[in-house]
């Protein structure tokens, strides 16, 4: 395949009981197609359908939620299955520990009938997801015959659960191209790197002459921790290795010629120490940098909102959270902070998608700490919108900020005060110490974290008080998404 030749394994998320996958849509049809900035909010890019009544599974919720979050913390046979085996119940699709296949399999159908598109993806996971509940049966009856562990637990049958997991988990997406000039033969997935075992792939795929594809694989990927000890609970407990280089999950894909031989090696990876591992970018400055970043970052599926029915509709836009990202190789965050207060006041911000709460700010801030100290990797913050409590409510902001000094106060990258006259002045002839600063620059003062606002009237107000951040989003750099702002 020449110099073009690549073969990439990369994660795809299906979310099709009340989500879906994200898939690109025709750009024709694609009102984001040429990027930002538009006038459509990014969740309209690519429309999702629903595979079951939202109304249904906010119903189940309010019944067994409170139950099924005690269960889901608990060692053992996997529990928690009642909010599925009620939606199942409410579609009449159970009935005494069976599943109606075919009826259920109509009914997604249906709810797809009207894009195309998405035919062969729901059909396509529904088969897999029976399979895969065949294979762990015995789990399954194993489970239904569990006794109660708590006072007023009700034992559901995990056969719904199983089957709407399952349509939630990410698939393996195997990708070869763009334009292969010798697509390979056969490409295959193992779990065992082939270079070191005779392991069988558990997976193969066959280009037929095609020189660019996709290939959904039926392999899940599941809840495989992440490589080299950086799996959140496995920090906790001992300071992961820094490495200069990826470090595979056991997942790796090989591609091959007519003869057998190998073309291509490759294997799923995180990078959480690249930046750290290429010293040419501590020269480079703001401007010039390039960044793999994340769209509403912290919106994303918890134990704490996993059966809120309208957040997996609207709400969840990461199929990882922020600490999966941050590991994964992402350097920029981007959060919309809403203000509501609670009883003891510990959770007053959250992190919002447009006017929906998705999750508390405090765990969030305190794991971007911790994976800065333990990679040192720089990480960006943009803090751009504001769309509950804090309109005509400026102490909001204050102690957002104070929050903020809190909990990375002491590695965040203050710039230095301009006045106003001077600011303008270098920031047109594009001079200023925000533009030309580079990761050496903060990495020879020890910090890590650079924070961009997005409300400098609260920022002037509190630069005697707190002053963590003094550079906002529009002297950084704009907003992207500029057209959405809330102003508040």
């Amino acid at each position: 395949m020449g110099q073009q030749r690549h073969v990439v394994l990369k994660l795809a998320l299906w979310v099709l009981t009340s989500g879906a996958l994200v898939q690109v849509v025709n750009a024709a049809d694609n009102p984001c197609a040429a990027g930002p900035p538009v006038d459509t909010n990014p969740a309209e890019c690519c429309p999702t359908p629903m595979l079951m009544e939202g109304t249904i599974m906010m119903d189940c919720y309010q019944k067994y939620g409170e139950q099924t979050k005690k269960q889901l913390q608990m060692e053992g046979i996997p529990r928690g299955c009642c909010i599925a085996e009620c939606a199942m119940n409410a579609t009449n699709m159970y009935a005494d520990g069976m599943l109606k296949r075919d009826d259920l399999s109509k009914m997604f159908m249906d709810a797809v009938k009207d894009k195309p598109e998405w035919m062969s993806l729901v059909r396509d996971a529904t088969n897999a997801c029976f399979e895969l509940a065949e294979k762990k049966k015995d789990e399954i009856e194993a489970g239904a015959k569990l006794e109660p562990s708590f006072e007023g637990e009700k034992i559901c049958h995990p056969i719904s659960g199983t089957i709407l997991r399952c349509m939630e988990d990410a698939p393996l997406v195997i990708n070869w191209g763009p334009g292969c000039d010798s697509p390979p033969a056969w490409i295959g997935l193992y779990e065992e790197n082939p270079a070191l075992s005779n392991a069988s792939p558990i997976a193969k795929v066959f280009p037929n002459g095609v020189h660019s594809g996709q290939v959904i694989s039926d392999v899940k990927f599941g809840r495989r921790k992440l490589p080299g000890g950086w799996s959140h609970d496995q920090v906790l407990q001992h300071i992961p290795k820094r490495k200069t280089k990826p470090i595979c999950f056991d997942l790796y894909l090989t591609s091959y010629d007519e003869a057998g031989q190998l073309q291509y090696f490759d294997c799923l990876k995180i990078q959480p120490t690249w930046m750290f591992s290429e010293p040419g970018l501590g020269n480079v400055s703001l401007r010039e940098l390039f960044l793999p970043g994340t769209h509403c970052s912290g919106c994303y599926q918890t134990r704490n909102n996993v059966g809120n029915a309208f957040l997996k509709k609207i709400g969840f836009r990461q199929s990882m959270d922020v600490w999966s990202q941050l590991v994964f190789g992402v350097r920029y965050l981007d959060f919309s902070i809403g203000y509501y207060p609670s009883h003891n006041g510990t959770r007053n911000f959250w992190i919002m998608n447009e006017h929906f709460r998705v999750a508390s700010l405090g765990p969030i801030l305190q794991d971007i700490r911790r994976f800065v100290i333990l990679s040192e990797e720089t990480v960006f913050l943009d803090f751009r919108r504001f769309p509950l409590g804090f309109h005509k409510n400026p102490e909001q902001h204050t102690a957002l900020l104070a929050l903020l000094e809190q909990e990375l106060g002491d590695l965040v990258y203050r710039r230095q005060f301009l006045s106003s006259s001077a600011e303008v002045e270098t920031a047109d002839n594009v001079d200023g110490e925000s533009y030309n600063l580079t990761l050496g620059d903060m990495r020879r003062e020890g910090k890590y974290i650079l924070i961009t606002y997005n409300h400098e009237a609260s920022l002037n107000a509190n630069e005697h008080k707190t002053p963590i951040i003094q550079l906002s989003s529009d002297r950084l750099c704009p907003s992207p998404w500029t057209t959405m702002d809330v102003h508040s």
